[in-house]
């Protein structure tokens, strides 16, 4: 299995990330991981973004993760990031 990284944003480089990375502190958040994966999937140019591909997954041990078809969320709250990749 192969991964190509699509996007990697802080939450103060984006106010949108920063939306949603709060949202997943929040008991009455709709839906954060599907929208935080429609959000940065604008940046997937398909094969165009396939240049740079790795073997091992490109998130820590610490981050969370979610899968949701070919993407991979991965975030990390108390660090303020989400960044997101696709399965090739």
């Amino acid at each position: 299995m192969k991964y190509c990284n699509i996007v990697f944003v802080h939450d103060y480089e984006d106010a949108t990330v920063n939306r949603l990375l709060h949202e997943f502190n929040s008991i009455e958040y709709d839906n954060p991981i599907k929208e935080s994966v429609d959000y940065l999937s604008q940046w997937d140019y398909g094969k165009e973004s396939e240049y740079d591909l790795v073997d091992n997954p490109p998130y820590g041990t610490s981050d969370y993760t979610e899968q949701i078809e070919e993407y991979v969320l991965s975030y990390n709250l108390r660090l303020g990031y989400m960044a997101l990749c696709r399965i090739v």
